[in-house]
């Protein structure tokens, strides 16, 4: 019993490694409000500057990705006091 159960968790954690390898991009920003995706084996590809219509660059704390792909972040300035959707193209935000 206990091999068959050591066999089942072999094969559940295999499998989660291949949902971890296959997923869509890791979206993550730096302190300059520099947008990109990296891979699990650490490839970085920059998507753009954070800016709102102003053209100010603006750092998010938070960002959330939608079953559909959709971004969203709030911005990094203590209070989180706005959301902000993601073009992920070019990382521009849109209130």
């Amino acid at each position: 019993m206990m091999n068959n159960l050591r066999f089942a968790g072999v094969l559940a954690f295999g499998s989660a490694l291949v949902a971890i390898a296959s997923a869509e991009p890791i979206y993550i920003e730096d302190n300059g409000g520099n947008l990109g995706t990296i891979t699990t084996g650490g490839v970085y590809t920059n998507i753009g500057t954070t800016m709102d219509v102003t053209g100010a660059t603006i750092v998010l704390g938070d960002i959330g990705v939608t079953m559909g792909g959709a971004l969203y972040g709030t911005n990094f300035d203590g209070n989180a006091t706005n959301l902000y959707s993601i073009n992920t193209s070019n990382g521009a935000l849109t209130l």
